[in-house]
């Protein structure tokens, strides 16, 4: 056996275990990669995570209110003033919460002439259920009371 023919040998064994170790790598890299597609296709398809439907646009509570399963009172009340308090105020951004807590009285004196008031308290559980990261606690305490008024209501 001669030199180079060793040499040789020994070359194509490295060869060979480092194609074995890229192969095992790219193996796991397409096993990963196949993992991070087929999840992100997941929460694409059932619209979570970064894909999650935007609960902060008017839009959003025009979808769920006004639309055939809606609610009329709503819709005209709350979702309706709140649109036409958003075009009033042309503004790059708004917080739509704010603007549903800066049309709230009137929300309340539409609501009352249709004898649905109570809807108000119910709308606003369903915002905070919808998304209570972002309300601060002077929010919460506005909503309290709005509902303590909307019992004293019921009572009378």
């Amino acid at each position: 056996m001669s030199l180079t023919s060793l040499v040789y040998g020994l070359i194509i064994i490295f060869i060979l275990l480092i194609a074995w170790y890229v192969t095992k790598f790219l193996r796991k890299l397409v096993l990963i990669s196949l993992v991070i597609i087929l999840s992100s296709g997941y929460l694409f398809y059932r619209k979570l995570g970064p894909f999650e439907v935007k609960r902060s646009t008017i839009t959003f509570y025009e979808e769920k209110y006004c639309h055939s399963k809606g609610d009329k009172d709503i819709c005209d009340c709350i979702i309706g003033l709140a649109k036409n308090h958003i075009k009033n105020h042309a503004q790059d951004a708004f917080d739509i919460r704010q603007v549903f807590l800066a049309t709230s009285g009137e929300s309340l004196s539409c609501l009352e002439k249709k004898n649905a008031k109570i809807k108000y308290a119910s709308f606003m559980k369903n915002m905070i259920g919808l998304d209570n990261t972002h309300w601060n606690d002077s929010i919460k305490t506005k909503i309290d009371k709005l509902n303590n008024q909307i019992e004293n209501i019921r009572k009378n």
